[in-house]
């Protein structure tokens, strides 16, 4: 018998048993693989979506304060002060999550139209209150932007750090948990400050919902 025909006749045998293992051995490999992608991916994917929203929510708020030269309001109250407007909203419903929910009002207001920024998956009204009347499109429903984790981003504009600071507002989570967040602070060198002295904080808790701790993700450090 040839070669050529030698090896014509291994090939109709198929493939022997050790071929099959290391065949099977490879796949295995990648599926593992595969596997871990998958995982460190719906890890990380929260973290990326907050990421997304903090990156949105900063732009928009220079996009704000360069329409009407000032930065927009954490308490919703004043919002019209600033950006004028057919409408004005005149009480607030309860004490949560008033620093974000004024920038969302803000960042809606019918002067300004930022209605595009965000959709509905963005969106919570965790402590479920409404206003009265509703300035925007978005009806009377007083919505939070929230984290990829479903907690509230929390909103401070630099003229009321320090009653922050003194008098932390309360958040309420997706899981019903109360927080009190603060503006953050940094030392450096010997010397005290707030982050961002002169604009604003935009952050989020984290995955662990605790504010100021190490895993906060802060729109300036992105």
């Amino acid at each position: 018998m040839t070669y050529a025909n030698d090896r014509s006749t291994r090939a109709m045998r198929g493939f022997s048993f050790i071929e099959i293992l290391v065949v099977m051995g490879i796949i295995a490999v990648l599926a593992g693989l595969s596997t871990v992608v998958l995982q460190i991916w719906a890890k990380r994917k929260p973290e990326m979506a907050t990421q997304t929203r903090l990156t949105q929510l900063a732009a928009t708020v220079g996009v704000w304060q360069r329409k009407f030269e000032r930065f927009p309001p954490s308490d919703m109250t004043r919002i019209q002060r600033t950006a004028v407007g057919p409408k004005g909203i005149k009480k607030v419903p309860n004490g949560y999550n008033e620093g974000i929910e004024a920038l969302f009002q803000a960042l809606n207001w019918p002067t300004f139209a930022g209605s595009g920024v965000f959709n509905e998956n963005d969106l919570a009204n965790i402590d479920e209150d409404e206003l009265e009347d509703a300035p925007t499109t978005w009806g009377t429903q007083l919505w939070e932007v929230v984290d990829g984790w479903g907690n509230p981003i929390i909103y401070f504009l630099h003229t009321d750090y320090s009653k922050a600071l003194e008098n932390p507002p309360a958040y309420l989570k997706a899981d019903g948990e109360e927080v009190y967040p603060k503006p953050w602070k940094y030392e450096l060198e010997g010397a005290t400050g707030f982050a961002q002295p002169n604009g604003f904080q935009v952050f989020s808790m984290g995955e662990d919902g605790i504010p100021n701790t190490e895993d906060d993700l802060k729109s300036w450090d992105l």
